[in-house]
């Protein structure tokens, strides 16, 4: 495909929908077998139909003293919400999570990536008009997760990208039963 852009040619290629689908199976592979979420061949696919929206809170409670204060996801309502959402690409970055929704036994139904909610991020410009920006703990973040409405899901689970010696992998963050 040749694209013309402020009448400049710009080359442009195209990945074909199936090479792009391979290479996401693959990634949810790699990832998620090492934390044991079994990955087939339609697990990468959107699944047709309706979706189903998760609406969920986690709520930090009040550690004891001397020690870490935990979090305790839950969902607060279930409901459905149109087509399901199309995810193109599986790009994990720091401040982002994994959602692996699975059936009992453990199989990948669904998958979607989200900004981490337990973190509020905001950029101003300084004094000297540099832009500049903070991240700060957000203590119990209310957020929506969009998935296909399959009655097989039983399970969310959200994981975070750790990178280690150039190595993407995953970290389980928490569970949630949803049914």
């Amino acid at each position: 495909m040749l694209v013309l852009l402020q009448g400049a040619a710009i080359a442009q290629i195209a990945t074909p929908p199936e090479s792009r689908v391979g290479l996401i199976q693959k990634k949810l592979h790699d990832l998620l077998d090492p934390v044991g979420v079994f990955v087939n061949a339609d697990s990468a696919l959107p699944k047709p139909g309706n979706a189903r929206e998760f609406h969920l809170r986690w709520q930090k409670l009040a550690g004891v003293r001397g020690a870490a204060s935990e979090r305790r996801l839950s969902v607060v309502s279930a409901s459905g919400v149109g087509r399901v959402p199309r995810e193109r690409s599986l790009e994990l970055t720091p401040g982002t999570l994994l959602v692996a929704a699975v059936d009992i036994s453990g199989k990948l139904r669904a998958w979607r990536t989200i900004t981490d909610p337990r973190f509020l991020r905001s950029e101003a410009p300084g004094p000297d008009g540099v832009l500049t920006g903070i991240t700060v703990e957000n203590p119990s973040p209310d957020f929506h997760v969009a998935l296909a409405d399959d009655p097989e899901i039983v399970e969310l689970r959200f994981y975070e990208p750790r990178n280690t010696d150039g190595k993407i992998s995953l970290q389980i963050v928490e569970t949630v039963r949803v049914q």
